[in-house]
C-alpha cells in the first residue's frame, strides 16, 4: 500500500494577492488637480487679511492654553478655574498698561505743546533776521490764514484715527478667537477633525 503524498496547494508567488496596479492620472485628473490647487492660492490671496487675523487668534489661543496648563504645575485646580485665573492675569496686564498710558498721555501732550512753541519761537526768529513777519500784525492768535487748505492737515489726522480704529477692531477680534478657541480647545480640534474624511 502506497500512500500519495498531497499535492501542493498553490505556488509560493500564486499565495501573494496581487496588487492591484495604478493606472497614471489621466490629463482630467491632472487639470483638475493643478485647478484646485490655483483656487486654493486665489482664495487664500483674497482672504488673506481674515485668515491672518484667525492665525492670529490661534496663536493667542495657544498662549493661553500653554499658560492655563503651565499653571497646572503651580495649582492644583481644575482646568476652567486655572483658564479663569489666567484670564485675570492676562486682565490686569492689560488695565495696568491702559492705566499708565492714560496717566502719561497729558504729560505727553503738554511737552509736544513746548516743543512747538519753540520750534515756532525759532521760525519766527530766524525769518525776522529777514525782515518776514511769519504770523502777520495778529501774533500767533490767528493762524488761520496758514492753513490754506485745512482737509490736508486734518487729513492726516483722519487717517491716524481711522489706522488706530482698525489696530483696535483687529486686536478685539484676536482676542475673541482667542478666548474661544483657548476655552475649549478639544472641541475645536474633534470638529477640525471631523471634517477630515477618514481613509
Amino acid at each position: 500500500m502506497t500512500i500519495e503524498a498531497p499535492a501542493s496547494s498553490a505556488s509560493p508567488a500564486a499565495a501573494v494577492p496581487d496588487k492591484p496596479h495604478r493606472e497614471p492620472a489621466g490629463p482630467l485628473a491632472l487639470s483638475l488637480t493643478v485647478l484646485a490647487v490655483v483656487t486654493v492660492l486665489a482664495l487664500s490671496w483674497y482672504y488673506a487679511t481674515s485668515l491672518l487675523l484667525l492665525f492670529a487668534g490661534i496663536l493667542f489661543a495657544v498662549l493661553l492654553d500653554a499658560c492655563t496648563r503651565g499653571l497646572a504645575r503651580v495649582v492644583p485646580l481644575t482646568r476652567p478655574w486655572r483658564f479663569g485665573l489666567v484670564m485675570l492675569l492676562f486682565g490686569c496686564i492689560v488695565v495696568l498698561a491702559i492705566g499708565w498710558g492714560l496717566d502719561r498721555a497729558p504729560t505727553q501732550v503738554r511737552s509736544l505743546f513746548r516743543v512747538m512753541d519753540t520750534q515756532l519761537g525759532v521760525l519766527e526768529g530766524h525769518l525776522a533776521a529777514f525782515d518776514i513777519d511769519l504770523f502777520g500784525p495778529g501774533g500767533r492768535q490767528d493762524l488761520s490764514h496758514l492753513i490754506a487748505d485745512p482737509g490736508r492737515l486734518f487729513g492726516h489726522v483722519h487717517y491716524a484715527v481711522r489706522g488706530a480704529y482698525a489696530v483696535a477692531i483687529n486686536t478685539i477680534v484676536i482676542v475673541c478667537f482667542g478666548l474661544f478657541f483657548a476655552g475649549s480647545p478639544a472641541s475645536y480640534r474633534e470638529g477640525a477633525l471631523k471634517l477630515v474624511p477618514i481613509g
